[in-house]
């Protein structure tokens, strides 16, 4: 007896005396880092995060704004015994871990008690968003650490108005500053958060901050250090004042912002008012109503303000940005709508206890918890990035099946990135030239070619387009589409220039179809690669007004499926298939088409094909006919009516 009183007494120190809040702190970062580290990608992810690996590898410069703390920190990351893509995602994983401790420490400070506190923390670590940005090499989950590093120290310095405080909260900014320029969204927020403290402070914390936030911005020294220092990677080659500034402010992308008309603003908002039900589930956004309630009985309205324009800043940035890759973007947003369900969850709980007897309702208060955080952590797991394995495998076949000297033209920016870290792991050759069309217009870019290829053929004209290309005046869509012909047509230059020297193989990008021709080149299909050839008219004339496909276009968003890269290349393994069968080789179509099925288990083409095969070639009619029917039910009106006569008995 003695014995249980005795641990029922350590129990309740640990969860309800002076231990509860360093346990329940522990919980919320060793909890999600847990969740996080489950999820986290081995294999290279796509676009930015293969180029934020390459970077760290060799020490680089990444697209603007180049982030310089980000880069650091992941070169370091990538020197421990694990794969490159696999330890920037743990990286991720400890910084998003640490970024909601950080939320729990802040939720204390505003006189939240600490289990509370846990829960809130937890369930806004478990949101979507945030376990993306979580689970691959990001800078996301670091910029909101650094984020939250700065309420929490704003928070600090306004409950005491110690000196040191405010030099802490400068470094924070300075630090964030160099990780990601949104963080100029926190600058309005940070002013009324402090506002109430106003007095306290002094010409000795102004300095103090502005010697934090100087100290704080010294990565940015990074980025002129290494494109002086022949970095083969220099995005922007900031190795000049002017090249610098262009690049930290990001003036390349300055045509996206607040561009967008009236019916394409309306369809940002609706895209991200549909993606808060994604979130934590769709039930959960009923307590909404009952957040504000709860948040309008607080005494701290200051506070309260000060998260809500945060909210605010944030959405009228991100609305008005016309890129398809906003997942990042919306997470302060998301943590601010998480916190105010929280708070609604926190109402409905409590006034559910309360109508209880007192021994039921810790135990209620527990168990409506852990119910509230199944969900997501659920969705978290279904979701993980652990199996994400394509990229690699996939590259490293796409480089077999190209011919010697080959000038690899891909508009999949990822396997670039992808080729240039596996010859550096000495797992693909060095003969083949790799361009991505997108960054040809990018005098940059044109320089990087003509060091790392010597014997690649840049016309003189290029440089020519990439002047074209900045003077372009358009914005939103209609500048997007202006960039876009200016680069087919350096494109076209390119190819035209090279094709007496070298092959050259195209990779398109989610391309359902076969094309016939590309850029006035005609196509050839060789499977994972379309073979280029030359135009039976002679090169054609970059200054045409050729009708380029804008692949953005309409896409404003990225396609959930994207979250998982083996998706992407799911039709070009339905291409090889096709290319397979036609040489008469049965086996290898089948397998090329389940290989597609393998990386898109939806895709309903692939589907088909195989089935086809299976059922005239390879005569398994089990496989064959279970397959089709799997088709008809996924493709449904759309199915091919000649599978459907097969299946119903009849001659197709």
């Amino acid at each position: 007896m003695k014995t249980a009183a005795a641990l029922q007494r350590h129990f309740s120190r640990v969860v309800e005396g002076a231990l509860a809040p360093v346990v329940a702190g522990a919980t919320v970062f060793c909890g999600l880092a847990v969740l996080y580290g489950l999820g986290a990608c081995r294999d290279l992810y796509w676009d930015d995060s293969a180029e934020f690996v390459y970077v760290a590898k060799i020490l680089g410069v990444a697209h603007p704004s180049g982030y310089p703390l980000y880069t650091l920190l992941a070169a370091a990351a990538v020197r421990l015994p694990l794969s490159a893509p696999y330890a920037l995602s743990l990286f991720s994983s400890l910084c998003a871990a640490g970024a909601m401790a950080l939320l729990f420490v802040v939720l204390r400070r505003l006189a939240v008690l600490p289990w509370p506190a846990a829960f809130a923390a937890l369930f806004v670590g478990s949101m979507a968003s945030l376990v993306d940005q979580a689970t691959a090499p990001e800078v996301y989950a670091l910029h909101l650490l650094l984020q939250l590093a700065i309420v929490e120290r704003a928070l600090a310095l306004r409950a005491d108005g110690r000196a040191g405080r405010a030099a802490g909260l400068g470094l924070s900014l300075g630090l964030s500053f160099a990780n990601h320029l949104t963080t100029v969204w926190l600058l309005m927020p940070l002013a009324v958060l402090l506002w109430p403290a106003r007095r306290k402070l002094k010409s000795r914390h102004a300095a103090l901050a502005l010697g934090g936030i100087v100290i704080g911005l010294l990565p940015y020294l990074y980025l002129p250090w290494r494109a002086a220092g022949g970095s083969l990677w220099a995005h922007g080659d900031p190795d000049s004042w002017g090249r610098f500034w262009a690049h930290v402010a990001g003036e390349a992308y300055r045509y996206r912002l607040f561009s967008l008309s009236l019916s394409e603003f309306a369809e940002q908002v609706d895209f991200w008012a549909g993606s808060l039900a994604g979130q934590w589930g769709a039930w959960m956004l009923a307590a909404l109503p009952f957040g504000v309630w709860a948040l309008a009985a607080r005494k701290d309205r200051g506070a309260i303000f000060a998260a809500l324009l945060w909210l605010a800043i944030g959405l009228a940035y991100v609305w008005n940005y016309f890129i398809p890759d906003k997942e990042g973007y919306y997470l302060v947003p998301h943590l601010v709508v998480g916190l105010i369900v929280v708070a609604g969850l926190g109402r409905l709980g409590d006034a559910i206890a309360r109508r209880l007897a007192a021994g039921w309702r810790k135990p209620l208060l527990v168990a409506f918890a852990l119910l509230t955080l199944a969900w997501p952590t659920h969705e978290a797991l279904r979701h993980s990035r652990a199996q994400q394995t394509a990229l690699t495998d996939f590259t490293v076949d796409v480089w077999r099946s190209l011919e010697p000297r080959s000038l690899f033209i891909t508009q999949d920016i990822t396997l670039h990135y992808a080729v240039e870290l596996l010859r550096r792991d000495g797992l693909l050759g060095e003969d083949a030239a790799v361009v991505a069309p997108y960054f040809l217009a990018y005098p940059w870019y044109q320089r990087y070619l003509a060091r790392r290829y010597a014997d690649l053929v840049l016309p003189p004209d290029l440089a020519e387009g990439a002047k074209a290309f900045a003077a372009a005046g358009g914005r939103g869509e209609q500048g997007g589409r202006e960039k876009q012909i200016i680069v087919d047509r350096l494109s076209r230059m390119l190819v035209a220039a090279n094709l007496d020297h070298r092959p050259v193989a195209l990779y398109l990008h989610r391309d359902d179809e076969t094309p016939g021709e590309w850029q006035g080149f005609p196509l050839q299909n060789r499977g994972l690669v379309y073979k280029v050839g030359k135009a039976a008219d002679g090169p054609p004339d970059w200054r045409c007004d050729y009708a380029a496909r804008y692949l953005a276009g309409k896409q404003s968003f990225v396609d959930p499926r994207d979250r998982f890269v083996a998706w992407r290349y799911a039709n070009a393994c339905n291409r090889l298939g096709i290319a397979e069968s036609a040489a008469g080789h049965s086996q290898a179509a089948a397998a090329a088409f389940g290989r597609a099925l393998r990386y898109d288990p939806g895709y309903a083409e692939a589907m088909k094909n195989k089935g086809l095969i299976l059922l005239r070639d390879l005569k398994d009619e089990t496989q064959g006919r279970a397959l089709w029917k799997q088709y008809l039910e996924l493709a449904g009106e759309k199915a091919d009516p000649a599978v459907k006569r097969y299946m119903n008995g009849q001659a197709p």
